[in-house]
């Protein structure tokens, strides 16, 4: 669809929009497996035993932004945008004790086709498209019962996703991991035209994950209670700020004062003619 509509919109009087965007999200986690066993201090565990629900988390995001309008109706938009999400892992009341606490730092690349509605000064909009996101980094505090055996508090680690990283206890390692993760994005809003000539757009966007984080296999993380075969289920609002650039108008301008040189000059050329004679 949106190779198709790039090629009709060679023939339409396409428009850029340029901008920035800002907001917050709430993200949830969607496990493969709830009865992961955790081999934690010499014990397997099973997960949904040990965990308490883990609870959706908030953070924010924020990025650039770019439109292209074939027409009136029909536009393809883009984004190169930072995320960061958060995910809290604590035990039930009564089972083993775990208290995680991570943080990853995401750099996504949404790609929407967009379908318009209204009339100025109020367009509405509908979007659907994928979303690559490539995992930046990954750090946290990990704490298990185990830890107070050597009388050691919460611990702050790095994930690192290469085994020859690991070994040292500021360093965990993700075996396998995704860092390119994959999911499909939904999601609609609204543009307001503004006096400057600019927009400001509200939007609200759900973005379905399809990556897991990494694999289990002799994961480091998993001997902490840290399951990662899980995706990212993210519902974000935002605010941008969009302003127009329109190629053809800058090009009819050149081919003008492209004109007004060349007549210029030749009625300099005429006059100089006329005095020689």
């Amino acid at each position: 669809m949106t190779f198709g509509l790039l090629l009709f919109s060679q023939l339409s009087y396409g428009q850029y929009w340029f901008g920035l965007r800002a907001g917050g999200h709430r993200t949830s986690f969607n496990y493969q497996n709830e009865e992961t066993i955790l081999p934690i201090g010499g014990r397997e565990l099973i997960q949904n035993e040990t965990y308490s629900p883990v609870a959706a988390d908030y953070n924010y995001e924020f990025g650039a932004m770019v439109t292209y309008t074939a027409t009136d109706r029909y536009a393809v938009h883009g984004e190169l945008a930072f995320e960061r999400i958060n995910k809290t892992v604590r035990s039930q009341d009564g089972a083993y004790f775990i208290d995680n606490s991570f943080k990853y730092s995401y750099l996504s690349l949404p790609l929407f086709l967009r379908v318009m509605a209204g009339s100025e000064p109020v367009h509405y909009y509908v979007n659907l498209g994928p979303k690559i996101s490539y995992l930046l980094s990954a750090k946290g505090t990990i704490f298990i019962d185990d830890f107070n055996e050597v009388s050691q508090g919460p611990r702050d680690v790095k994930i690192v996703y290469d085994q020859s990283d690991g070994g040292d206890i500021s360093t965990v390692v993700l075996e396998r991991p995704n860092r390119l993760q994959y999911s499909l994005n939904i999601g609609g809003g609204m543009m307001l035209d503004l006096r400057t000539g600019g927009r400001m757009m509200i939007d609200l966007r759900y973005s379905w994950g399809h990556s897991h984080l990494g694999s289990n296999t002799e994961s480091g993380l998993l001997a902490f209670g840290e399951n990662a075969e899980y995706t990212n289920q993210v519902l974000s609002f935002s605010i941008g700020y969009m302003i127009p650039y329109n190629p053809s108008e800058l090009l009819k301008g050149s081919s003008t004062n492209d004109l007004m040189q060349t007549e210029t000059t030749s009625s300099k050329r005429k006059k100089k003619s006329k005095k020689k004679n």
